[in-house]
């Protein structure tokens, strides 16, 4: 998604001035899925200890992290 997104940005900048351009995009984290099972725990156990109202879950966003290789191993959740 991302890399489709840079790419239409760049053929819109480049069509304007009528130049041309290499593009190359790397992958080198793979994508960090948390498992909700293990969310939904995780958030309960924290919020037994932090007390109720004080433990909340963060909008979906792009992050670059290597938590995601052992993600791809196991089922495992992200917290901060």
């Amino acid at each position: 998604m991302i890399r489709e997104e840079l790419e239409n940005f760049l053929d819109c900048i480049f069509k304007v001035y009528h130049a041309t351009y290499d593009f190359k995009y790397e992958v080198r984290y793979p994508v960090m899925i948390n498992d909700d099972e293990i969310t939904i725990i995780i958030s309960d156990v924290a919020s037994s200890i932090a007390g109720e109202g004080k433990v909340f879950q963060m909008p979906q966003w792009k992050e670059c992290e290597g938590f995601g290789y052992y993600l791809k191993k196991t089922k495992g959740s992200f917290i901060i």
